[in-house]
């Protein structure tokens, strides 16, 4: 049996779609006055319309990360600080006063361990320790050059007041 095309098949329909109106239930709720990092992101998440799929596919986790962090089973890794960060577009925590905290604040923004940071600035993760412990004061060089890496990473000036 010989089966001719119709001359209507190599067409295509081809519209818009609403991603979320039909799908979103607009009884999850969140803190008016989020405190913590977490809270911050599930505010930005449903603000946003986002499910925890797409927030996760944001900021390249799997959706169960996603999950924990809004349920508080656990806190994000530092290494997803930068990219939380940046995907909120403000950092949620404010500068603390004391040096030491500044140099763990400057550490959390670019998403280093102390041993990541120690190989930075071509020092030991002990003296990093020492330093944000406020049990040693670090050369202003090394200030300047925890400064630059903050700034280069922000693009931006961070008014870390460091040195």
């Amino acid at each position: 049996m010989l089966y001719r095309a119709l001359p209507f098949c190599h067409l295509q329909i081809k519209t818009l779609r609403r991603l979320y109106p039909n799908k979103w239930k607009s009884t999850q709720t969140c803190s008016k006055a989020p405190q913590t990092l977490t809270e911050h992101l599930r505010l930005y998440r449903l603000h946003h319309h986002l499910f925890q799929t797409d927030m996760a596919k944001l900021l390249a986790v799997d959706k169960v990360t996603i999950q924990n962090w809004e349920r508080g089973v656990v806190e994000p890794m530092i290494r997803h600080a930068p990219r939380i960060i940046k995907l909120l577009g403000y950092d949620p925590e404010t500068v603390p006063e004391a040096l030491g905290l500044r140099i763990a604040y400057a550490r959390r923004l670019l998403g280093f361990t102390q041993e990541d940071l120690g190989k930075a600035l071509s020092i030991g993760t002990f003296a990093v320790w020492q330093w944000e412990a406020g049990l040693s004061i670090p050369p202003k060089a090394k200030l300047r050059q925890l400064q630059m890496l903050v700034e280069a990473q922000h693009m931006v000036v961070v008014t870390l007041q460091l040195f």
